[in-house]
């Protein structure tokens, strides 16, 4: 997905590396977590 994006694209990459070598890293995680409990549908 995007989050994953961020972490191996080198274009992306370097952008995030720019202000922070775990950014991007951090950016995927952040935004699988956010997925996960926000996003998905809950059981009934």
């Amino acid at each position: 997905g995007l989050g994953e994006m961020y972490v191996t694209h080198p274009d992306f990459r370097a952008r995030y590396d720019a202000h922070d070598v775990r950014l991007a890293e951090f950016l995927r995680d952040a935004m699988a977590i956010y997925a996960t409990r926000e996003l998905t549908v809950a059981e009934s």
